[in-house]
């Protein structure tokens, strides 16, 4: 059986509560669902329904899980810059190479569709200092690593939702700085070129 939201094979149904269900992998939440139901299947009448709950319940509870994702990129950016002493501009510019790194290697692994196989790749990346050409980068990425899996397994955000929500995050941010610090709108530009 497929999710009807996304065509993703069920593997199981996740019941967070009487009335909060996700399908597994795909993390398409699902409403007034039971085991029953899955099991009896369209043929007896029954089946499972992806309608995401209303759209102003699915709309609030993803509003929620990014706004969380951010505060936790935040987070990640204000332990490097108070524990490493990192300045802004080198945080964002090893954020951007590792957003870059990851929108390359998600789009040829696949792994932006699938929430399972996502948290996987992250989990087994080799993050040893050792490895990059600046080691304090390796603890900025292992703190955003982290960030994107709470995203995707605690937050139930997708994948893909959870890097274009990265993305969005060093924008805004980025542009918050500038228009704080009263500084040039190409004040990042020179240190886009950094290699995290």
């Amino acid at each position: 059986m497929t999710c009807p939201h996304c065509e993703t094979p069920i593997e199981a149904l996740v019941a967070r509560g009487p009335s909060d269900h996700v399908l597994s992998p795909c993390g398409c939440r699902v409403t007034e669902t039971t085991a029953r139901d899955l099991a009896g299947g369209a043929d007896r009448g029954r089946g499972v329904v992806a309608d995401g709950g209303t759209e102003a319940e699915a709309s609030l509870d993803s509003a929620r899980a990014r706004r969380k994702l951010k505060l936790r990129f935040e987070a990640a950016c204000d332990v490097m810059v108070t524990t490493e002493q990192m300045v802004a501009e080198e945080v964002f510019a090893c954020i951007e190479a590792y957003l870059d790194w990851m929108q390359t290697n998600l789009a040829q692994d696949g792994g932006q569709t699938d929430p399972q196989r996502f948290v996987a790749w992250m989990e087994t990346a080799d993050r040893n200092p050792a490895n990059y050409p600046a080691p304090r980068a390796a603890h900025l990425v292992e703190h955003l690593d982290e960030a994107l899996i709470h995203g995707v397994e605690d937050d139930g955000l997708q994948p893909a939702v959870v890097v274009e929500v990265l993305d969005e995050w060093v924008e805004d941010s980025k542009q918050e700085f500038i228009e704080r610090h009263n500084v040039s709108g190409d004040f990042f530009e020179d240190f886009e070129e950094v290699d995290a």
